[in-house]
């Protein structure tokens, strides 16, 4: 990817994002690495997380937070 087409991207992805800071510790995960993302999708007060992961497809939902498959996610928004 060239310079101007990253640039271009990285312009498009800060129109669309919120930083977020995660102040929540979350030990609800079977492997405890991927309990940052539970973290974030807490404090951002996320609707769904998209994961593949089997630990976190495993505890679908979470604290009323669907955890959705990339692939099911992009059929329900395509």
């Amino acid at each position: 990817m060239s310079l101007p087409d990253r640039e271009e991207f990285h312009r498009r992805l800060l129109q669309v994002t919120t930083m977020v800071s995660v102040l929540s510790e979350i030990h609800d995960c079977k492997d405890p690495k991927d309990s940052r993302f539970l973290a974030l999708a807490h404090d951002s007060q996320s609707g769904c997380i998209i994961s593949g992961n089997e630990h976190l497809m495993a505890m679908n939902p979470w604290r009323g937070i669907e955890i959705v498959a990339p692939g099911a996610f992009l059929a329900l928004v395509g």
